[in-house]
């Protein structure tokens, strides 16, 4: 079928109702030629479509806490509403001619999520570390920070939240089939999603969780898949499918539900982001808070494929023997990972003048580690992949077929459409930009690409597979 691939992660772009489906294939091994792209396994997914008969169904499936047991860390029991509903309709437009089929359903999730994290205890909010020592003099913008960390809840450094997660979701998926001809058949399909996902807890890149329900993310994304799939028979022997697809995909990702403006805690730094936002803060041992270091991340992809397959068998083969090309686009308008800055405070070596605690050092305003990236992060990168295949299934006795078949794949390295890319090559310098650190090099510079690397034109991938039947039943 069309290509169903997310490019920038790899997953499946499109996951259709169940209830849209006809039939699914997972194959994890010894796939024959035809397939390629996926070193794990090769999922084939063919949804319905309409009849004679004009048929449907509703349905809704539903979850909720009442019969729940208390998560054990949570103060009350998380609340639970689940609902997961919706409707198919097929049938005839023109009687054993043209055929519809219309699918939709709707997601609502409501799920409570318990979180413990790790917070000061109400001393060491005040500077008193017992033993360890004490902070007598408080940094004035970790003073300001501070009602961002909440008191303990349960024991001395505990606080437990359940804060409900929200995912909403809404897809459709259409299918129009026409028999041209008694030879001849058209089919189309399309497939939309459109959806969003609160996030209340998130890792940071100093693998320090942000724990706190005080700063929540939102994912918004929307999906689009469409096939248009032409199938000729020539002869009983000889039969041609031409198919062309397309996939886009948008994707928001990690915006802050709430903007704290930095100036009002007395950081004074520099950002290239439209909208200013609160630094990250890391402490070791305790609750990271502030703003996700990668948000937020906006992402635009369009998949454009083309693809023609040929069945003919003759005698003891059948072959079958094609090609695909695949077009990409990624457009990032916008990708500001540390973008307002990332502090870490690390407990520093015992000494009779310092407190070997995290969150002391915090007080004090002494951290460890503080980064930042800027700049143009807009983004708009191209690559394409050309893919090649032939098969013969021989069989060589009624009990005995050979399978022989050689797949190529030519990927065109990405490229961005302002050539805004960056190499690294140790020892020489730049031409283009002479006054860049030794090693940095850049697109028009000696042996640097528009991708900065080559393209790999040895992707032969051979088939051989047999089936026996030994006992010739």
């Amino acid at each position: 079928g069309a290509d169903n691939n997310e490019p920038f992660l790899g997953t499946a772009m499109a996951t259709p109702s169940p209830d849209a489906l006809q039939e699914f294939r997972i194959l994890t091994n010894s796939y024959s030629a035809e397939f390629g792209g996926g070193g794990g396994s090769i999922v084939n997914i063919v949804t319905r479509q309409g009849t004679n008969q004009f048929h449907g169904s509703l349905y809704e499936f539903f979850r909720n806490d009442i019969l729940d047991a208390k998560n054990f860390f949570a103060i009350k029991k998380d609340k639970l509403r689940r609902n997961q509903f919706g409707g198919t309709f097929g049938g005839p437009i023109l009687k054993d001619r043209t055929f519809f089929f219309f699918n939709y359903e709707g997601f609502r999730l409501r799920a409570g999520q318990t979180q413990v994290a790790t917070v000061p205890s109400l001393a060491e909010r005040a500077g008193n570390f017992g033993a360890l020592g004490t902070v007598s003099s408080i940094d004035p913008t970790a003073a300001k920070l501070l009602p961002l960390i909440p008191t303990p809840n349960a024991g001395t450094n505990q606080f437990v939240s359940s804060p409900v997660q929200v995912q909403d979701t809404n897809q459709i998926t259409a299918r129009l089939d026409h028999r041209i001809t008694q030879k001849n058949y058209l089919s189309g399909r399309y497939f939309f999603l459109d959806g969003n996902n609160g996030r209340n807890f998130t890792n940071t890149l100093f693998g320090v969780p942000i724990n706190l329900p005080d700063f929540p993310l939102t994912d918004n994304y929307r999906i689009q898949n469409f096939a248009l799939t032409d199938t000729h028979f020539f002869s009983n022997t000889l039969s041609n499918e031409l198919r062309f697809g397309f996939n886009r995909g948008r994707f928001d990702s990690a915006i802050s539900a709430v903007v704290r403006d930095p100036s009002s805690f007395g950081f004074n730094l520099p950002s290239t982001k439209a909208v200013h936002n609160m630094p990250l803060i890391a402490l070791a041992g305790y609750t990271a808070f502030g703003t996700f270091n990668d948000s937020p991340s906006y992402r635009r992809e369009n998949v454009y494929q083309i693809e023609d397959n040929v069945t003919w068998t003759r005698g003891r083969h059948s072959f079958k023997y094609g090609g695909q090309i695949l077009k990409t686009q990624m457009n990032i308008p916008s990708s500001d990972s540390i973008g307002e800055g990332a502090f870490l405070f690390l407990p520093k070596p015992e000494t009779t003048t310092t407190i070997p605690d995290a969150f002391a050092n915090f007080l004090q305003g002494q951290f460890d580690l503080f980064t930042q990236a800027g700049g143009v992060t807009t983004r708009a990168w191209r690559f394409s992949s050309y893919n090649f295949y032939f098969q013969d299934e021989i069989r060589v006795a009624h009990n005995f077929t050979l399978t022989l078949g050689l797949r190529y794949e030519l990927p065109i390295p990405p490229t961005d459409t302002r050539n805004r890319v960056v190499a690294f090559r140790p020892g020489q310098q730049s031409t283009v930009h002479p006054n860049a650190p030794l090693g940095l090099v850049f697109v028009g510079d000696t042996g640097i690409t528009r991708s900065t690397i080559q393209t790999d034109k040895n992707n032969f991938a051979p088939r051989v597979g047999f089936a026996y039947d030994l006992f010739g039943d």
